[in-house]
């Protein structure tokens, strides 16, 4: 295959191409299936002399490229054919049960586990030895194949991996917490339950504790089982120093929600509106706030990226949308409802403004949508949340400016004809930028801020905390390229080099900041396992079944680290009795 050769000498390979030995012609994939006009999608190519130039001319038109785009596009799985199924499939897949209609070897209804011993045993001599000897001895005899056996394994390994979040969370003493609730399959509300520590390689984590089965709504009831969880573990609750729910008023009231009456018992557990969360509310908002941002795509109730997804399809398909609507219009055997709903979308896409604003908003609410998904990273601080918040706000001032709206003219005009004129000539308000500065020196300022910190923190920070921030300052900008480049670089900093006995209370104060949750997307996605584990099929499954394999599924790197020998000892331990 002829290579594609840049400028600077780079070699990229046409991976588009695809050569026919039945014909002995070259075709462009992508052309080809997502109707291509040019003869390398067509007819094919075989004019060898001329293929450099003729594949440099083919590769650099925009039909070529925009059908690449088209494929990418639907090579994702969510955008092919069999989505569903795949999506079926790997559901299933998760949600596999362990138990059959019947315990009887040799039976094809026996269940997932027995199936999965009997594949075992074509291999291991010993357990078709034990399979073949105890395999059928019916109920009271000790066989350690029936399905309470690996219920006790489950159970035993669950509390295992629990306990391991539980040290962990001893070891790193600040901690955080974030909660939330939804209605399981047989309509009982689940409360999860998540924790963030700083781990001792200094980065953040989040672990899945337990589910609350039917804790309530009211604040009193949700802090009651807030209490029960962290007391059972033996967690103590004054080294609690951040708090994270969304914006339901029982949760994030300011006089009598959870967060409140917590900071009532430590005030040091600072609530956090999740980050996430927040920002959707606000572009829903300011979307609402604009008529002409009303979209033909349907959009989900609670997935923020349908808004950006909807923009995005009708500006890429704009021609499309408005041949189907006018079909429609036009169809004598649609509905009178179907043919005014579309002649009343056509017309209000044939205004201007619509065009104008599609477009504005295409771009905004990718922006949004891409924050967004950052946000809810585990991963992710308060300090880079901030980060985020400002950066939207600067890029919302730059699109305001007159060069920018001039281009989204430009682009509007495109679609709607050559036509820029609006129906509503209304002159823009103009705003004057106001310049700022803060005139202080950088070293007294953050003395100041340290001081202020060991005030907040008296238990916690020493007075030697400032001393200790010039000096990290100092070790900071003698690393000059390596040098860290946020906070929680700084706190891996601090224990990959093992200067915890110089910065003691820096590292102290970026673990209580580390801890912090800047979103309650965690507990969020731990819904989406309480949905695989909690089928109509297993509607009636205990609270206590349901914790152990949520822990293990949700935890799977814990899991899959744990020490198999301590839990074949605890089984042995648990099923020893004493002989009469």
């Amino acid at each position: 295959m002829i290579p594609s050769v840049l400028r600077n000498g780079e070699k990229v390979k046409r991976n588009f191409l695809l050569y026919s030995e039945s014909t002995g012609k070259l075709y462009c994939v992508p052309c080809r299936i997502f109707d291509g006009v040019s003869s390398f999608s067509i007819h094919g190519f075989s004019d060898w002399k001329k293929a450099r130039v003729k594949l440099s001319s083919h590769e650099n038109s925009n039909h070529h490229r925009f059908c690449v785009l088209i494929m990418k596009d639907r090579s994702d799985v969510l955008k092919r054919i069999d989505s569903k199924l795949l999506l079926q499939m790997d559901t299933e897949i998760q949600g596999l049960s362990f138990r059959g209609d019947n315990e009887i070897f040799g039976s094809t209804h026996n269940g997932n586990f027995m199936m999965a011993i009997e594949l075992i045993a074509e291999f291991d001599p010993f357990l078709a030895q034990h399979i073949k000897t105890y395999g059928h001895s019916g109920k009271g005899h000790t066989s350690y194949l029936s399905s309470h056996t690996y219920e006790q394994f489950i159970i035993v390994m669950a509390n295992q991996v629990t306990d391991q979040i539980i040290k962990e969370v001893h070891k790193a003493r600040y901690f955080s917490i974030s909660v939330d609730s939804t209605p399981d399959i047989s309509h009982k509300d689940q409360l999860s339950f998540i924790l963030r520590y700083v781990s001792e390689n200094g980065k953040p984590v989040e672990r899945f504790l337990c589910f609350i089965e039917n804790s309530g709504h009211k604040a009193e009831e949700l802090i009651d089982a807030v209490f029960t969880v962290i007391n059972s573990y033996n967690i103590d609750i004054s080294y609690l120093r951040g708090q994270t729910y969304d914006n339901a008023m029982n949760m994030s009231g300011q006089y009598s929600g959870l967060q409140a009456r917590i900071k009532e018992i430590n005030p040091l557990a600072d609530y956090i509106p999740c980050s996430a969360h927040s920002l959707n509310l606000i572009g829903t908002c300011a979307a609402s706030c604009c008529k002409n941002a009303s979209s033909v795509k349907e959009l989900s109730a609670t997935r923020w990226s349908a808004r950006e997804d909807a923009c995005r399809s009708l500006n890429n398909y704009w021609d499309r949308v408005i041949s189907a609507l006018k079909e429609i219009k036009n169809n004598d055997q649609q509905k009178a409802q179907t043919r005014c709903e579309a002649k009343g979308i056509l017309k209000s896409l044939a205004c201007f403004e619509n065009n104008l604003m599609s477009i504005f908003w295409g771009d905004l609410l990718g922006r949004f949508n891409a924050v967004s998904k950052k946000l809810q990273s585990i991963d992710i601080d308060l300090y880079l949340v901030v980060e985020l918040y400002e950066s939207l706000i600067q890029y919302i001032s730059n699109l305001r400016n007159e060069k920018m709206f001039k281009m989204y003219e430009d682009r509007a005009s495109k679609l709607h004809g050559g036509d820029t004129e609006y129906k509503l000539d209304v002159q823009r308000k103009r705003k004057r930028k106001i310049f700022y500065d803060e005139p202080q020196d950088e070293l007294n300022f953050f003395l100041k801020c340290a001081e202020n910190l060991c005030k907040i923190y008296k238990d916690d920070l020493d007075k030697s905390f400032c001393n200790e921030c010039v000096h990290f300052q100092s070790h900071i900008k003698s690393l000059k390229d390596k040098a860290p480049k946020n906070i929680r670089d700084l706190s891996t900093l601090i224990r990959s080099k093992d200067l915890q006995t110089i910065y003691p209370y820096v590292d102290i104060a970026l673990r209580m900041f580390l801890c912090t949750p800047a979103t309650n997307c965690s507990s969020e996605r731990s819904f989406s396992t309480l949905r695989r584990l909690k089928t109509y099929l297993r509607s009636v499954m205990n609270n206590d079944r349901l914790n152990a394999l949520a822990v293990l599924n949700i935890e799977s790197e814990l899991t899959s680290s744990i020490n198999y020998d301590n839990i074949i000892k605890e089984f042995a331990e648990s099923q020893s009795r004493k002989k009469i």
